[in-house]
């Protein structure tokens, strides 16, 4: 049986309980908020989207009380890299000569990042200095991908068996997702010092991957020349791949989050 509690649903609820503390507050609650800067280092573990477990982030904060706890508002900026991979070859369209593996390939990269606003509500714990926190970072995560493609047919060339089934493609893109997503977050603080927090957060990171699918042998095709105007073989226009695609992915990533804040 399916939980009626979705992530959806949470977000929602988190959104409008903290939204309602802020409007709770009345004039005789208000205090100036205090600035305060923040860092932090956020370990996933593994990779996914061929993105790395780790991820950076700093932002600038203002935090004040309420009779509902410690209300604070972030602007900040998050990034997170991925290294260079071979992307994975599709076959060949219907009725055209076969993928040449050893002469075609997929160079990909993918990063999230961007700038992300926080809300989060503390309150004290019974232990000296220590608060628990829950909040919402929206933004930050916008995915790009940057990705060249050179693929052929086997065979290939001006003097191939059955030439008008032959084929080159070059290709390159950089597709992006939207990085307007809300990742839920929990976690504790502790006061060190009058001028300085160490936080442990738990962030669940919402974004949407985004993946180029080349559809190979799919272009219109005419006849190759090099710089001394020799035949190579059948090749198309650049990027002329109309059948091409965007795979879109929605994740939901756990992140261990250590930060430090500088209180002024």
């Amino acid at each position: 049986m399916n939980s009626p509690f979705t992530p959806q649903l949470i977000r929602r609820a988190l959104a409008l309980a903290l939204a309602g503390c802020a409007f709770s507050l009345s004039a005789a609650d208000f205090v100036w908020p205090q600035p305060e800067v923040k860092i932090r280092t956020a370990f996933g573990g593994g990779n996914r989207d061929n993105l790395r477990g780790n991820a950076l982030g700093f932002g600038f904060n203002l935090t004040g009380s309420t009779a509902w706890g410690e209300l604070s508002g972030e602007l900040g900026y998050n990034y997170k890299t991925g290294d260079q991979y071979i992307g994975a070859l599709q076959p060949a369209m219907a009725g055209m000569a076969p993928v040449d593996p050893r002469n075609s390939v997929e160079r990909k990269a993918n990063d999230l990042k961007g700038f992300a606003l926080r809300v989060a509500l503390a309150r004290p714990l019974p232990f000296q200095g220590f608060s628990w926190q829950v909040g919402l970072m929206i933004g930050g995560a916008k995915f790009r991908q940057e990705m060249l493609g050179d693929t052929r047919s086997t065979p290939w060339g001006p003097t191939a068996a059955n030439l008008s089934t032959t084929w080159r493609d070059t290709y390159n893109a950089t597709p992006e997702s939207g990085g307007f997503t809300t990742s839920p977050l929990v976690g504790v603080k502790w006061r060190v010092n009058p001028s300085s927090s160490l936080e442990l957060n738990l962030l669940i990171l919402n974004y949407k991957a985004v993946d180029y699918i080349h559809q190979n042998g799919s272009g219109t095709y005419t006849m190759g020349q090099n710089a001394q105007g020799a035949n190579i073989g059948l090749i198309s226009t650049h990027n002329g791949f109309p059948a091409d695609s965007l795979a879109k992915n929605t994740r939901w990533w756990p992140h261990l989050e250590l930060g430090w804040t500088w209180h002024f």
